[in-house]
């Protein structure tokens, strides 16, 4: 029978160990990885490029941090992104640019450009400035005219003139120019991603005398410090870019530490049991 209480007493050390493995986790699990779609048309030259994205019914989780960016070069070397970003429970609107060679590049950017409102969508603009001095990022809600006020914009003095439609881009160091992607950085769970899914809709660039051209793509998934979880996949649909995630992030895997307590649980059960019946056949 002591030993019986010693098993059991050295299980529960163990199912608590279990409990601070698993509550650790929640503190999020550091990543990065990119799921999404490269631009694979005919390489040309653009004044603005257009995408629209639509903001999720509800917060991320607090302690995840992703983009959802649209990202393109331009002809003064700069790599330019403007997207949405699930910064600590927030969304929020993210634009970013470069200055420097790739051996030295700086990123310029910011994760709390705007506040952006829950099942709200928005038209994202990248477009250069008429006296080719730079370019402007720019934010509409959907639906409203781009001769009318942005909600938002931010200029960028850096000389460009036109954006590089291209998919593989000697400027941006040798990797994929024009994409759509999501670029995660931290989620709940171990080897997790985000609770939702998101559609890069309306791709498109203008070229003078043409008007708006949609785009074509070719999906893509870059391991950086964890592969991609199997789970995610991308999906094109004309000039649409899906990032889809099944809603299965809210029930990860059971934690190495939880499983093997409750199968050494179990076990002890089995002795006790067996000890007790044992004792009662006597």
């Amino acid at each position: 029978m002591a030993v019986a209480i010693l098993l059991l007493i050295i299980s529960a050390i163990i199912v608590f160990i279990g409990m601070i493995a698993n509550v650790s986790a929640d503190d999020g699990y550091g990543s990065r990885w990119y799921a999404g779609a490269y631009y694979s048309g005919e390489p040309t030259q653009s004044h603005s490029i257009h995408s629209q994205i639509t903001v999720p019914n509800s917060d991320p989780r607090p302690d995840e941090f992703y983009y959802l960016l649209t990202s393109i070069d331009d002809n003064a070397g700069s790599y330019d992104q403007i997207g949405l970003v699930a910064n600590y429970g927030v969304w929020g609107l993210d634009y970013s640019w470069t200055t420097g060679d790739c051996a030295n590049r700086t990123f310029h950017f910011d994760p709390k450009a705007m506040i952006l409102q829950k099942g709200a969508t928005y038209d994202l603009y990248m477009t250069s400035n008429n006296d080719g001095k730079g370019f402007f990022f720019e934010v509409y809600q959907a639906g409203q005219s781009t001769s009318e006020a942005p909600l938002w914009s931010q200029f960028v003095d850096n000389n460009s003139t036109a954006f590089e439609v291209t998919g593989t881009s000697l400027l941006h160091c040798g990797y994929r120019a024009y994409t759509d992607y999501e670029e995660v950085w931290s989620t709940h769970y171990p080897n997790g991603y985000p609770n939702f899914n998101f559609t890069f809709a309306k791709n498109e660039y203008y070229i003078e005398g043409r008007g708006w051209v949609p785009t074509k793509w070719e999906p893509y998934n870059i391991t950086s410090t964890i592969p991609v979880p199997p789970e995610v996949h991308v999906e094109i649909k004309g000039n649409q870019v899906y990032v889809y995630q099944p809603y299965l992030a809210s029930t990860p895997e059971m934690p190495v530490g939880i499983l093997w307590s409750m199968v050494f649980v179990g076990l002890m059960a089995i002795v006790i049991f067996a000890r007790r019946f044992r004792f009662l056949s006597k």
